[in-house]
């Protein structure tokens, strides 16, 4: 369907609402492009498989593969899971996150083994080294199979394993590390929806206009509530899509506010218009096909609105990515220091139509 578009973008193609380019803003220190990232990534990747093959000792080679695994979940899979976090479904992205996914469990099953078999070397080691790999290792392997299973085709045999990749992340949801809960219920909530449970994960994420600690994931975690409270009724009759769309450009409104740097700032509010932009043009598709032509051509015109004066500068539209998949909780973030982000006073919670109070974790299917 083509939008309608102003006498002065006539000439150009219609918008997809798969069309879009992931933003500069959340690469590491020194990337400038997209080319200079997936050389970033793949020299990086290049470098831990060798720290790994050269590890010393078997100390050495346990924290080797830890920050390996931790690397492919939180760097090496970042442009295809912003992607699938966005609410895209790409058959490239599924089979990148399934591969890297894949290689994570094989590492991590070695990992085991190796920690299991570990001596100490002597009486200068730390006392807790063993419990802290352990501690990691479960962190990792709890992602490790999320994005496998998110990596499966979209079909009712993928709900099993994704149902079960999302009571397995309830134990982090209340982690005192901020970074490892968000992204933990972030996830949670993007596999709840693609096991069929968009209702749940709708509830378990915070409402749209609720105070933001983590400003990137936060507003990935908004914005994927909006999508999931319409997959959860999908023959409603229109308000919800209106209700959406409304909190979603309030959300935009204070993205000045959320993120630290006016560029961030603009492209996060870019980036809620683009999923306003889709949410509408689903329900004016949903209209025409009921052959309610009034409706049709008001929703049209409103998406049409939305195109020009929000995103009809960027073609295809630049949005948000997330810096980091999850945290790096084996070694450090390789070479780079990451844009600070800075955490917004506290502001009162307003109404929230779509809202209700998150429920508790999901527990494991029997």
């Amino acid at each position: 369907m083509l939008l309608t578009q102003p006498e002065d973008t006539a000439s150009r193609p219609a918008l997809d609402s798969e069309d879009v380019v992931l933003s500069a803003e959340g690469y590491p220190e020194g990337v400038r492009s997209e080319d200079e990232y997936e050389h970033y990534l793949g020299e990086t990747r290049e470098k831990l498989v060798r720290a790994v093959e050269d590890a010393p000792d078997a100390a050495s080679r346990i924290q080797a593969n830890l920050t390996l695994v931790n690397w492919l979940l939180a760097r090496q899979i970042e442009p295809a899971a912003s992607r699938m976090a966005l609410g895209l479904r790409l058959a490239e992205d599924r089979d990148l996150v399934a591969g890297n996914a894949g290689q994570a469990l094989r590492l991590l099953e070695r990992t085991a083994a190796d920690v299991e078999a570990y001596q100490p070397t002597g009486p200068d080691e730390p006392a807790d080294r063993v419990r802290q790999w352990e501690s990691v290792h479960q962190t990792l392997l709890a992602f490790a199979r999320c994005f496998a299973a998110l990596g499966l085709p979209d079909e009712e045999s993928s709900y099993g394993p994704r149902r079960v990749a999302a009571a397995d992340l309830a134990a982090y949801l209340d982690d005192p590390r901020q970074e490892l809960a968000s992204a933990a219920r972030l996830w949670q909530a993007v596999l709840l929806v693609g096991a069929g449970q968009a209702d749940h994960a709708a509830r378990v994420l915070e409402p749209t206009l609720a105070p933001v600690l983590e400003p990137v994931s936060g507003l990935f975690m908004r914005l994927l509530r909006a999508r999931a409270a319409l997959a959860a009724a999908p023959d409603s009759d229109g308000g919800r899509h209106a209700t959406a769309m409304a909190l979603l450009m309030r959300l935009a409104e204070r993205c000045e506010q959320i993120f630290k740097t006016p560029e961030q700032a603009a492209v996060a509010e870019r980036t809620c218009a683009w999923t306003c932009w889709r949410i509408g043009r689903e329900w004016t598709e949903r209209l025409e096909s009921r052959d309610q032509r009034e409706a049709a051509a008001a929703c049209r015109e409103l998406t049409a609105r939305i195109l020009r004066e929000h995103l009809g500068e960027a073609h295809p539209p630049v949005v948000l990515r997330l810096e980091r998949v999850i945290p790096m909780l084996a070694g450090q973030e390789q070479t780079t220091s990451l844009p600070a982000t800075s955490e917004p006073a506290a502001e009162p919670a307003e109404p929230d139509d779509l809202d209700a109070e998150p429920d508790p974790a999901p527990e494991e299917d029997d």
